[in-house]
């Protein structure tokens, strides 16, 4: 391949000062912006890549896929969308097996760049983890008794429609003409009725709007003045109405209370999966900092329970961060 000397040199100066203008992800700046997350006005390009050195690998570092490093969160959608990957009892139970060792070694590590500020932290997250996942298996429940009273008013609306569809179409049905009535405007009546009615007929599944609609037109049925009941029906016929009314009424405001709920375990499910990355964060400066310094120190046994042992079970989403173990 031919190719002058000029240009070789000029690629390696280009190569050498791409490479020396990378950030690194190690140093102190890049993780004090990882520290202050939610200071980055947006996502997208500024988190911060850097190849696997050859001292990350004699640190004991793992590559991620690709052969890069863990991109480094910045922005506390970032946090969220790698806490969400890690269940915060697989957070809580990696605190507790690091934090005895993590005690142990502090002025070690505190060498290595982790302070006693940050363990305090690491303390904090696990309580409020704690607290919190108590409190979201709370919620669940909730919501879980919402849904049940939700199915069940669903389940008598449409028990209500079925009633009432069948007292329409009895009524229809021995429909007594008025004296004086013509038999084209009989006809004309109940094929009118009879059409209104078959508007509510037909599955409705779980679809409460289309219930509303359905239960709409039948009360609308019921309450014609064409088919108005002999006096011995009219209080049987008034209460099917009111039941039908109660029925409509009821449908929007379970949406409404189920929209509100669901936006409030958003809000809830955000906040907890940010603490998760956090923490998570946290536990893997520690456990880089422990297995570095313990190497440092010829200690490989100490430095390997400083090996993160969390299990990312979660479904990724694409274009996120991936968490790979210290």
């Amino acid at each position: 391949m031919c190719c002058s000397a000029g240009a070789q040199a000029l690629a390696h100066r280009s190569a050498r000062s791409a490479g020396s203008s990378s950030c690194d992800p190690e140093q102190p700046s890049a993780l004090h912006a990882a520290s202050t997350l939610g200071s980055a006005p947006s996502r997208g390009d500024s988190r911060v890549r850097g190849a696997l050195t050859d001292s990350d690998r004699d640190a004991g570092i793992a590559p991620s896929r690709g052969g890069h490093r863990m991109t480094i969160p910045i922005t506390v959608e970032d946090l969220i969308a790698i806490g969400e990957r890690f269940p915060s009892e697989a957070i809580i139970a990696e605190i507790d097996r690091l934090l005895p060792i993590a005690s142990a070694d502090l002025a070690m590590l505190e060498a290595g760049g982790y302070s006693a500020d940050l363990l305090d932290a690491l303390r904090g997250y696990r309580a409020t983890l704690t607290e919190e996942t108590a409190g979201r298996r709370a919620q669940r429940a909730a919501k879980k008794s919402a849904r049940s009273v939700e199915a069940e008013a669903i389940a008598e609306a449409k028990r209500v429609l079925r009633a009432a569809v069948v007292m329409a179409e009895a009524a229809i049905t021995y429909r007594v003409p008025p004296t004086g009535e013509a038999p084209e405007t009989t006809q004309r009546i109940t094929r009118d009725l009879a059409a209104a009615l078959e508007s509510a007929r037909g599955v409705v599944g779980h679809d409460s709007a289309k219930l509303r609609t359905r239960l709409t037109a039948v009360a609308a049925v019921l309450g014609s003045a064409s088919i108005a009941p002999a006096e011995s029906g009219r209080a049987a016929r008034t209460a099917m109405i009111a039941r039908v009314t109660a029925a409509i009424a009821a449908l929007p405001a379970l949406a409404e209370e189920k929209k509100a709920a669901q936006h409030e375990a958003r809000s809830n499910t955000d906040a907890l999966d940010e603490i998760d990355g956090r923490a998570y964060l946290n536990l893997r400066t520690l456990a880089k900092v422990g297995r570095a310094q313990w190497r440092l120190a010829g200690d490989k046994t100490r430095a390997d329970a400083y090996q993160l042992t969390l299990d990312d079970r979660r479904p990724k989403r694409s274009g996120e961060p991936t968490p790979t173990p210290a």
